[in-house]
Formats: structure tokens, C-alpha cells, sequence
């Protein structure tokens, strides 16, 4: 019987021994320059075209949007990123449905963050930056657009 309980616990050992270890398999954030907003000037009181490289949808998630941009004088008026939807990414919507707001802080250099919620993008699949509305007086120099989606 003790030979028994020795042998019962040495194939214990042995199949903890070469059981793989679980582990979670870990998806990487999605996430990219908006190359066309990069480094260019939206003139005061304007809207600039940009019609972005299309940005996939992950359905359920939200995008997050990290931007930077200077204004040319004191202005503190907004900048408005609107942008078109797409299910197929071939047929854009003519109107841009989603906005986005964020200040000027006259000539202080600005790092702004948006979030456009999942339920925004509910039967989305593609989205693109369309254009970027100045209201201010004096011109603003976009530093950069990026995005990012969670998996």
C-alpha cells in the first residue's frame, strides 16, 4: 500500500510537472497616424478636407482619438474633426455624422483626446477623418491626428 500511494504521487508530480501553464492570450491595440492630418494648416474660419485612409471598426469598441494642434494667434475657438461612416468602405456618407470639438488655447501648443463611444458606431464598419472645421480667427497648424482601438 505504501509503494502504492509513493507511485500514485510520483505520476502526480509528473503530469503537474509537464502541464503547459495557462496563460491569456493577449490581442494588441490597434493604432495609427492619420498621415493626411500631419503637419498641415487649417486657415481661419475654414474647413479643411482630409478624407482620411479608412479606420476599421472593432464592433462593441469605441476608437480613441489623440490630437495636436498650435493656433497661429490668441483665439480660443474650437476645432471641429468630423468625420464620414462606411459599411462597406467603398460608399461614404456625403454628411459627416460623427463630430468631434476640442479648443484652440490661443499659441500654447494643445494635446487633445476624444473618445467616439461604441454606440456611435453601432452597423459602422469603416470610419474616416473627413475634414477639420476652424472657428477661429487666426490659422491652426494640426500637429498630428492618432487613433486607437482596444481589442
Amino acid at each position: 500500500m505504501k509503494h502504492l500511494f509513493s507511485l500514485l504521487a510520483a505520476v502526480a508530480l509528473v503530469l503537474i510537472a509537464f502541464t503547459p501553464a495557462a496563460s491569456a492570450q493577449v490581442t494588441p491595440n490597434q493604432s495609427d497616424t492619420i498621415s493626411q492630418a500631419a503637419s498641415v494648416t487649417v486657415t481661419n474660419a475654414t474647413t479643411l478636407t482630409i478624407s482620411s485612409n479608412r479606420i476599421d471598426v472593432v464592433a462593441g469598441r469605441g476608437i480613441a482619438f489623440l490630437t495636436a494642434y498650435t493656433g497661429a494667434g490668441a483665439a480660443t475657438d474650437n476645432l471641429t474633426f468630423k468625420f464620414n461612416v462606411s459599411h462597406d468602405g467603398t460608399t461614404w456618407t456625403t454628411s459627416t455624422p460623427i463630430t468631434a470639438t476640442q479648443a484652440l488655447n490661443g499659441t500654447n501648443a494643445v494635446v487633445g483626446y476624444f473618445i467616439i463611444p461604441p454606440t456611435s458606431l453601432d452597423h459602422v464598419n469603416y470610419l474616416r477623418l473627413a475634414s477639420i472645421a476652424n472657428a477661429a480667427t487666426n490659422n491652426a497648424t494640426i500637429t498630428s491626428v492618432r487613433w486607437m482601438v482596444k481589442p
